[in-house]
């Protein structure tokens, strides 16, 4: 889980399947996706002197196996499951940037790299100095959209 929020945050996952597990009063069983398209952007933004950021995560997959009861054939069963990987991926990634923030307190998501290309003066003049302390502070939200492109065939 860990390793899959790293490379979520860090722009790198290319491949790999997500498994969800259907709740029992949907039926139960579990349903796999394949990544088939990812895109990570992390965002700086000035907000009265402080540096928050958004990390905007869109993602792409496809069905591969149905094990569950659920028709994927209605949007609404689809929009339920979109909003159940996006809620994996939130959780992966908040998880391995809380490690990094405060248990190793190093950023090696390259946080202070975006504030110095969207604000190089800001960078410079403030953060350049004290981005140690600041780091394990940051406000993060992390926005992940995911998009089921295939369902697959289903009997």
């Amino acid at each position: 889980s860990e390793t899959r929020g790293l490379l979520w945050l860090r722009n790198e996952i290319e491949e790999g399947v997500i498994s969800i597990k259907i709740p029992k009063e949907k039926g139960g069983g579990n349903i796999s996706f394949e990544i088939i398209r990812a895109d990570t952007k992390i965002i700086p933004h000035l907000y009265n002197g402080q540096i928050k950021f958004n990390v905007n995560v869109t993602s792409e997959i496809i069905v591969i196996e149905n094990a569950s009861k659920l028709v994927l054939f209605n949007q609404k069963e689809i929009d339920g499951i979109q909003t159940d990987i996006e809620k994996e991926i939130r959780d992966r990634i908040q998880m391995v940037l809380d490690k990094a923030q405060k248990e190793y307190q190093s950023d090696i998501f390259g946080f202070g790299q975006a504030v110095y290309r969207e604000y190089p003066k800001v960078w410079n003049t403030i953060y350049k100095k004290k981005w140690d302390q600041e780091y394990p502070q940051l406000e993060v939200t992390i926005n992940p959209k995911v998009f089921v492109r295939r369902i697959g065939l289903s009997k």
